[in-house]
C-alpha cells in the first residue's frame, strides 16, 4: 500500500464541529439572562437607555428571535473550553455543575425571560412614580417625623450633586470633598475653605456649635464672575468672624460663667450654585433652594451641634428658603441673612437680617434726589423699573412712594423688566430713551448694569451721557469690579459702612482681612479716609457676629447653648458689629419688624460712580436727615 492511501480525505475529515450535547446546552442562555439583568442594574437611573434596554428585551422574548437563541446555544461549546483553561476544577464545575445550571436555565427559560420583560415594562411604565413615592416615603421617616429610623436609612446631608455647566451644590464639612467651583479660577475658593475647615479641626472638637454658611460659589459660561465673587465675599466675612470668636476661648474662665464650658463655633459650607439656579422662575428643574434646604434638615437630624444658618444673600433666595422649611415642619432652625432687604421680610418669625429693609433704601435715595442731587431743578420725569423679584419690586415700590413728595404721578413712569433677561432689559431701556427721560430707577443687580448702559449708549441719539443719571440701591454696589460701565453716573444706597480709617475697631478689621490675604477691591481706597471692603464680607461678618454673641450673650448668663436658649436669646440681641450697633426687639410680633436690626445699624450711605470709574461717599442718610460728605457725581 503506498503511502497516499493512508493519508485521510480532507473532505472527510474537515467536519463542521458538533452540536453541543442537550447535556451542556443552556450556559450561553444562562449567561445572556445574567447579563440582562446587569444591564438592567447599571441603566437603572439612565431613562434613555432603560427604554432602549427595554425594547431590546422585549424582541427578544419573542418568537421570531429563535434563530438568535440558536446561534447562542451554540456558543455553549467555546465557553466550556474557555472555563476549562481558566479552572483548575474544570472537571468538577464545568462538567457537572454549570450544565445543570445551565440546563435548569435553558428548562425554565420560557417563564424567565418573560418575567424579565415583564418587570422591565412594568419599570419604565411606572418607574418615575415608583422613585417618586420611595422618595416620598424616605423623606417622611427621616425628615418629618421623630420615629427612631436608624442612621443608614437616612443621608446627613453631606456631599455634593453635579448640575450641567459643570455647577455642583451641596454642603461640605471638609476641604477632601471640595471645592464646588471646578473651574480654573477656584483658588480662591480653596484658600477659603482650608482657612475655614483647618479652623474647624480644633473648633469642632469638645463642647461646640455649628453652623452652616449659604452662599453662591458656581461658575458658569453665562456667569463667570458675579455670583461666584458675591459668595466668596460671604464666606470671607463668616470665616473672619469664626476665627475672631474662637480665638477668645485662651481667656475664658468657665468659673466666671457658672462651670459652662467655652462654646467653639464649627462651620460648614453649603453652595446654591449660582444666581440662575438658585432662582426658581429662571432656573427651572434645576431649582437648587429646595436640595439646599431638605441637606440642611438632613444634616440637622444627624448632628446634634446644629444650631443654625447664616446665608440665603437674596431677598428671594431667602423668602423660598423659609417656605421650603415651613414646607418640612422646620421651623426651629435660625436663619440670618446677611443681606436680606425685602419689607416682606420684616416679621418672620426665627428670620433675622443685618441689613434693614428696603424701606430705608427706598426713602433715603428719594430723599437725596429730592433735595440734593436735583434741588431746585429736577428732572421733569423718572421712569421706575420694576419686576416681581422680591428685592426688586420691594426696593421699586418703596422708592415710588418716597419720591411723590417731589414728583407729580404724571411725571413718575414705569418699565418692566427681567433680572437677568438681557432682552427686556434693553427693550425697557429703549423705551425710557425713546421717552427722553433723564432719570431711571433701576432696583436691580449690578450683574444687569453693564446691558443698562450699553443700551443707554446706543439709544441717546446724540444727546450727551451726562443728562441721564441712574439710581438704584445695593444691588447695584461694587467696589471690587473696574470694568463696569459708566456711560452715565450711577447712585446707589448700601448698608455696608465705608469704614472710617480712624476707627481702631474698622482699622483691625481690614488688617484682619488683608492679613489672610484676601484680595483688596480696586477701588478700596477711593474714598479719602475710608477703607471700601465688599459689602458682602462685611454684611456676612456681621450676621455671623449675632450667632457668636448670643454665644456669649448666654455664657454670661451661665446657659447652655441649647436650640432653645439660642433661638430665644437671639430675637433679643444686641451687639457692635463692624459700622454700627445691632439690636433687635426681643420677639415682639405686633412690632411687625422682628426680623430688623435697630440703631446705627440703620444708616444708610448714598454712593455714586462717575464717568471716569472712581466712587465717592456723596451722603449719609439716618431716617431724618442727610449729611453731604463727598457730594454728588454729576
Amino acid at each position: 500500500m503506498s503511502q497516499d492511501t493512508l493519508l485521510p480525505d480532507p473532505k472527510i475529515t474537515q467536519q463542521p464541529p458538533p452540536e453541543p450535547s442537550s447535556s451542556t446546552r443552556g450556559i450561553a442562555r444562562g449567561a445572556l439572562c445574567l447579563l440582562l439583568i446587569l444591564l438592567f442594574l447599571f441603566f437603572f437611573k439612565n431613562s434613555d437607555a432603560l427604554q432602549v434596554f427595554g425594547i431590546l428585551v422585549a424582541i427578544l422574548s419573542i418568537n421570531l428571535f429563535e434563530p438568535v437563541f440558536g446561534f447562542i446555544d451554540r456558543l455553549d461549546a467555546t465557553i466550556l473550553r474557555i472555563l476549562g483553561r481558566f479552572m483548575d476544577i474544570s472537571h468538577l464545575v464545568v462538567t457537572s455543575h454549570l450544565p445543570v445550571a445551565g440546563q435548569r436555565i435553558k428548562g425554565h427559560s420560557h417563564i424567565i425571560i418573560p418575567v424579565i420583560c415583564v418587570l422591565v415594562i412594568v419599570y419604565l411604565l411606572f418607574h418615575t412614580f415608583i422613585a417618586t413615592s420611595l422618595v416620598t416615603v424616605s423623606d417622611f421617616s427621616c425628615l418629618q417625623t421623630s420615629l427612631p429610623v436608624p442612621t443608614q436609612f437616612c443621608q446627613n446631608g453631606i456631599g455634593m450633586t453635579a448640575l450641567p455647566d459643570t455647577v455642583q451644590i451641596g454642603l461640605l464639612t471638609s476641604s477632601e470633598q471640595g471645592p464646588f467651583d471646578l473651574s480654573s479660577l477656584n483658588g480662591q475658593e480653596k484658600q477659603v475653605e482650608s482657612l475655614i475647615f483647618q479652623e474647624d479641626q480644633q473648633a469642632c472638637s469638645g463642647a461646640h456649635i455649628t453652623l452652616a454658611d449659604v452662599s453662591l460659589l458656581s461658575r458658569t459660561i453665562e456667569d463667570p464672575t458675579d455670583s461666584a465673587s458675591k459668595g466668596l465675599d460671604d464666606i470671607r466675612g463668616a470665616y473672619l468672624a469664626q476665627h475672631d470668636y474662637n480665638a477668645t476661648r485662651a481667656s475664658y474662665n468657665p468659673t466666671q460663667h457658672g462651670g459652662q464650658p467655652f462654646v467653639s463655633v464649627c462651620l460648614l459650607l453649603a453652595n446654591m450654585g449660582t444666581l440662575v439656579t438658585a432662582d426658581q422662575k429662571s432656573a427651572g428643574n434645576l431649582y437648587t433652594i429646595p436640595q439646599i434646604v431638605k441637606r440642611l434638615i438632613q444634616y440637622n437630624r444627624t448632628d446634634p451641634t446644629f444650631r443654625g444658618i447664616v446665608g440665603f444673600p437674596y431677598s428671594t433666595q431667602a423668602s423660598e428658603a423659609i417656605h421650603e422649611f415651613q414646607q418640612w415642619g422646620q421651623r426651629s432652625i435660625p436663619i440670618i441673612s446677611p443681606s436680606a432687604t425685602s419689607y416682606m421680610l420684616s416679621n418672620v418669625a426665627n428670620f433675622y437680617r443685618v441689613s434693614p429693609p428696603d424701606t430705608s433704601q427706598g426713602q433715603a435715595m428719594a430723599y437725596y434726589a429730592c433735595h440734593q442731587l436735583f434741588k431746585g431743578s429736577h428732572p421733569s420725569d423718572i421712569d421706575i423699573f420694576s419686576n416681581s423679584d422680591t428685592y426688586s419690586s420691594s426696593l421699586s415700590s418703596n422708592f415710588k412712594d418716597a419720591v411723590t413728595s417731589c414728583f407729580t404721578a404724571d411725571h413718575i413712569h414705569y418699565e418692566n423688566y427681567l433680572n437677568g433677561n438681557l432682552a427686556s432689559i434693553k427693550l425697557a431701556t429703549k423705551h425710557a430713551m425713546d421717552q427722553h427721560y433723564s432719570l431711571i430707577y433701576f432696583p436691580g443687580y449690578e450683574s444687569d448694569l453693564d446691558t443698562l448702559q450699553a443700551q443707554i449708549q446706543s439709544s441717546v441719539q446724540g444727546r450727551s451721557s451726562h443728562s441721564i443719571t441712574i439710581l438704584g440701591g445695593d444691588g447695584l454696589e461694587d467696589v471690587v469690579n473696574p470694568g463696569h460701565d459708566t456711560f452715565a453716573p450711577v447712585y446707589s444706597t448700601v448698608y455696608a459702612s465705608p469704614l472710617a480709617n480712624a476707627d481702631s475697631i474698622n482699622h483691625s478689621f481690614v488688617r484682619e482681612y488683608q492679613s489672610q490675604n484676601f484680595p483688596m477691591p480696586y477701588l478700596a481706597d477711593a474714598v479719602p479716609g475710608y477703607t471700601l471692603l465688599p459689602q458682602g464680607v462685611i454684611r456676612s461678618y456681621n450676621a455671623m457676629k449675632m450667632f457668636t454673641s448670643t454665644l456669649n450673650d448666654l455664657a454670661l448668663q451661665s446657659r447652655a447653648s441649647t436650640q432653645d436658649n439660642i433661638n430665644s436669646d437671639l430675637a433679643s440681641i444686641s451687639f457692635d458689629g463692624i459700622g454700627g450697633h445691632f439690636s433687635f426687639q426681643g420677639g415682639a410680633f405686633n412690632s411687625s419688624y422682628i426680623s430688623d436690626p435697630q440703631g446705627k445699624s440703620t444708616l444708610v450711605y448714598i454712593m455714586c460712580t462717575t464717568y471716569t470709574h472712581n466712587i465717592r461717599l456723596a451722603a449719609i442718610y439716618n431716617g431724618t436727615n442727610l449729611t453731604t460728605v463727598q457730594g454728588s457725581c454729576s
